[in-house]
Formats: structure tokens, C-alpha cells, sequence
């Protein structure tokens, strides 16, 4: 005899909780053999409540049973116009597969938007499924965090997206990364973190780091706060190399050798205030590697308090627009040999350029979504009078 999938839907939801009797879960083995729609319902469920155990975990006690999906059902009425829900009861369970995706819809939103009191939270995400993969996205504006199953934390920065397989902690732990993140990772010898940015693999056990790998920018940086790394790829000759990371080292890996010499160039002119010993040239690498760094200045663009020292104005000008979700066009190429050191803290993008024009001699003009950034005579000159080096 078929089950009517309306009475199976609490059973389906208690079962992913690990509820469930051993004769429960042979009726939802027999249920799921009835038909490939009944295996692809369990696993369109199965992906909406990993998902929201995700967004959940340790953010709040919220949990997804019956009872709550019920209580969610009564509290969105509008939602549902198919029938009356003034007749509704719990114990008649009128679901159909479609409004539980509705509900598990409601789930995710409200999930988020209490996680956003617990911290900082995202204020855009997507959270898609495609081949047995979750990519979590953030928009241009927002950061999120999450944990993910086996209790690593991940707090993701704007513009940046993170995926990984449904079976993330099994038997692996990798997750592929585009934009920034900062990873907490749960400790498991058995079985490395591993992080895939661009050509790089960065494993580690149970460690703090940052890695900084949008392609725009055309470099892939890791910076360790505690514990260790290994980054793994392959050098100009294509052969395979494995550098190891101590705490507080940093690795910039470029794309072009150009791209690496200027740089170079910013780290030995700012050696004496940012880090205390000389940056590392990796030739055959086409990476630097700085050593006894401050990892706050990588690290805190996810914390309430942003650490900003000796950034140069161009840089800053990408993080600004990621973290904003503006355009910012520097109108004269004098202004981006200017640098800023200060601490930002939940400002709007008008009282951080108020904020620079106390260091740098800048103008501003908003107009449409862009800003205009570019020399201010007046200020340059003040500047200049009170001998300040750029």
C-alpha cells in the first residue's frame, strides 16, 4: 500500500533529526522505493534542512520538527491560499510538497534574519543546490557566516562564494573558494581542511586563517592566526611544491611577476611599521611571504572593528566597493599614491571618506551609485605645510 506523502512529511523531518524508531525508518525506506518522485521529495527536503542546520548552528536553538513548521505555517497565512487556515489542526498535517518547500523557504529567511542579532550577519545570501553541491553566496554589500557540519566556522566576505559536497565531512573536508574567508576549523587529524582557491590547495587540520583569493585582483593571499598550514600548487616549471606556514606568516601568490615586484616594493617601504623582519621573495613561486605579521590588518574585515594600516588608497578603493556595493572611480593617478592607517567601525562609505580627508588630501563627489575620488589643491597644499610624507 502507497503512503500518502502528507502523512509522511513530520516522519521525513524527524527522521533528518535522528528521531525516529528503527520501524520509522523502514516505512521511509519503503516509501522512498515507491517511486523516483518519492526519492527526489526526500531529497529536495533532505538539501532545505541541511541548509538550515547550517544557518542554525550556533547561532540559535531554533529547531526544525513539525511543531515549528506548523507554528510557521499559522504565522504566514497570506502565503497560503489554497484553503482556509482557520481550520487548520496539527494533527491533519494538510501539507503538500510544495508548500513545504514554502515553509522551508520561511525557515531559511527567518533564520537568517535572526542570526543577524547575534552578531554581524549576512544581508544578502543565496544558498543554491546543484549536483549534490551547496554554494553559499554573498552579494556585493554583505558578509555572512555559517557553520558547516563537522563545526568549522566560516565567516565569508562580500561578493565571495563558498561551495561544497552534501557529504562534506564523511570521508573529506574540502570546500572551494571564490572572494574571502575566514575559516575557524574544527580539529580532525583524521581528515585535513582543505581550502581550493584558484590553483591552490590550503589544508589544515585544526587551525584560524584567512585567505583573500578574488579574482579581480589576481592574487591568492593566506594569512595563518594560529595553529598550521600547508599550501600545496605548482611553480612556473609546473612542478609540484608544498610550503608550510607558521602563525602569523602571510603568502601572496600572483599571477603575473610584474604584479609580485610592485608589491614587493609597498612591503619594503612600509617593512619597519607593518612587520618585523624582511618579506620573502619566492621566485619560483611567484608568491612573497611575510613573516610576524599583524593578522588583525588581514583578518578583522569581519569583526565590528576593521584595522586599516598603511593601505595603500588604490587597494583600499576594492575593498570599499565590495564592502559597500559602490563604484569608485580615482579620477587623477596622483591621489592612489596615498596610504591610510585608522580603524573603521559600522561606518557608512560618507563618514569613511569624511574619515580619509583627515589623512589624505582627497575630494569627493557621489552621484548615481559612483563616487568620484581625486586631488583636493587646497588640502595637498595644508598637507604639504604641515610636512606630512606621503
Amino acid at each position: 500500500m502507497k503512503t500518502d506523502f502528507n502523512d509522511i512529511d513530520d516522519l521525513i523531518i524527524r527522521y533528518l533529526s535522528g528521531e525516529t524508531s528503527p520501524s520509522e525508518n523502514a516505512i521511509i525506506s519503503d516509501w522512498i522505493k515507491e517511486s523516483e518522485d518519492n526519492q527526489s521529495n526526500f531529497n529536495t527536503i533532505r538539501n532545505i534542512w541541511l541548509a538550515t542546520s547550517q544557518i542554525n548552528n550556533g547561532a540559535t536553538d531554533f529547531k526544525i520538527n513539525s511543531y515549528n513548521l506548523n507554528n510557521i505555517q499559522n504565522d504566514t497565512k497570506s502565503i497560503f491560499d489554497e484553503e482556509n487556515e482557520s481550520n487548520y489542526s496539527p494533527s491533519t498535517r494538510p501539507y503538500t510538497f510544495i508548500k513545504i518547500l514554502k515553509v522551508a523557504a520561511i525557515i531559511l529567511i527567518t533564520l537568517t534574519i535572526g542570526a543577524l542579532g547575534n552578531q554581524y550577519w549576512v544581508n544578502k545570501q543565496q544558498i543554491a543546490f546543484n549536483n549534490r553541491k551547496i554554494n553559499i553566496e554573498t552579494t556585493l554589500g554583505s558578509r555572512a557566516f555559517t557553520t558547516l557540519p563537522d563545526g568549522s566556522k566560516v565567516w565569508l566576505n562580500a561578493g565571495s562564494k563558498l561551495e561544497y559536497y552534501l557529504e562534506f565531512g564523511k570521508k573529506t573536508r574540502i570546500v572551494k573558494l571564490i572572494g574571502e574567508a575566514f575559516f575557524d576549523v574544527k580539529t580532525d587529524s583524521s581528515k585535513p581542511f582543505i581550502v581550493k582557491a584558484g590553483k591552490l590547495a590550503i589544508k589544515a587540520y585544526g587551525t584560524a586563517f584567512n585567505v583573500k583569493a578574488y579574482p579581480e585582483e589576481k592574487e591568492i593571499t593566506t594569512t595563518l592566526v594560529r595553529g598550521k598550514v600547508v599550501i600545496a600548487g605548482k611553480d612556473n616549471a609546473d612542478k609540484d611544491f608544498v610550503i608550510n606556514m607558521k602563525p602569523n606568516d602571510n603568502i601572496a601568490f600572483f599571477i603575473d611577476k610584474s604584479q609580485k615586484i610592485n608589491t614587493l616594493s609597498k612591503l619594503q617601504r612600509l617593512n619597519n611599521r607593518i612587520q618585523k623582519s624582511a618579506p620573502i621573495i619566492l621566485t619560483e613561486l611567484n608568491a612573497i611571504k611575510e613573516a610576524e605579521i599583524k593578522t588583525e590588518l588581514y583578518t578583522s574585515w569581519k569583526d565590528d572593528r576593521w584595522v586599516i594600516e598603511k593601505r595603500d588608497i588604490k587597494g583600499l578603493v576594492n575593498d570599499f566597493e565590495r564592502r559597500y556595493n559602490i563604484k569608485i572611480q580615482l579620477e587623477s593617478g596622483d591621489i592612489k599614491k596615498y596610504h591610510f592607517t585608522g580603524t573603521l567601525q559600522n561606518e557608512t562609505i560618507e563618514q569613511v571618506l569624511v574619515i580619509l580627508r583627515h589623512t589624505i588630501p582627497l575630494k569627493y563627489k557621489i552621484d548615481k551609485g559612483l563616487i568620484t575620488i581625486s586631488e583636493d589643491e587646497k588640502l595637498m597644499k595644508e598637507f604639504k605645510s604641515a610636512n606630512i610624507d606621503n
